[in-house]
């Protein structure tokens, strides 16, 4: 579903305190209406024109669009991954076919590790990083062979927040909307889940 993977990851970064200051810190606003988005893992800057970010702001608001709407900083983030992704002259390529990966986005904000757990144990371990240091980590997860708690297979979300007995996660196409899974019920469908989890420390 289009850049879902993208979206997911970056709204599973706001969430995270230190991962929101990593994509804040990642973005400036030039004079002339452009937008500098700099990828620190990457070591890389691409640059959005104002020209750019109108003429998809326009798209955006049709029903149809693959970017998102309302938030001219995730546009630009949008808009600049599609040039990194498109870049020759980056040493590790991203091969984004049907879909990419979280993994990557993390990688791009410079992540102090990524875990992708395997079993239902690193899935329940995921869930108590994201849980006793929301401030810290970041984690978002597809599904993959099908439709489970209502959430459409082949698609990306982010999760928000995990307590002692919930994990709330939230649709990229919709972020106002959150949705609240049991945390056992979560681990039960691990086969069924893909995680990407995060770590930020604190940007110096």
């Amino acid at each position: 579903n289009g850049d879902c993977w993208l979206i997911s990851s970056a709204l599973s970064m706001s969430y995270s305190g230190n991962g929101a200051e990593k994509i804040k810190n990642s973005i400036k606003s030039n004079n002339d209406g452009s937008v500098d988005i700099s990828f620190k893992g990457l070591n890389k800057t691409y640059k959005v024109t104002k020209d750019e970010l109108d003429f998809n702001e326009v798209d955006a608001s049709s029903k149809n669009s693959l970017y998102s709407r309302g938030d001219n900083d995730m546009l630009a983030l949008e808009l600049a991954s599609e040039k990194l992704i498109k870049d020759n002259n980056l040493e590790e390529k991203c091969s984004i076919q049907n879909g990419g990966n979280p993994y990557y986005v993390y990688n791009w904000y410079d992540a102090d590790s990524i875990k992708t757990p395997l079993n239902k144990q690193g899935l329940k371990k995921v869930l108590d990083f994201v849980s006793t240091n929301p401030n810290k980590y970041a984690a978002s997860f597809g599904i993959i062979n099908k439709e489970i708690f209502g959430l459409e297979k082949g698609h990306s979300y982010a999760v928000k927040e995990v307590d002692e007995s919930d994990v709330t996660v939230v649709d990229p196409w919709n972020s106002t909307e959150e949705i609240i899974i049991d945390k056992n019920e979560f681990i039960k469908n691990q086969e069924n889940i893909t995680m990407v989890c995060a770590e930020f420390n604190e940007t110096t």
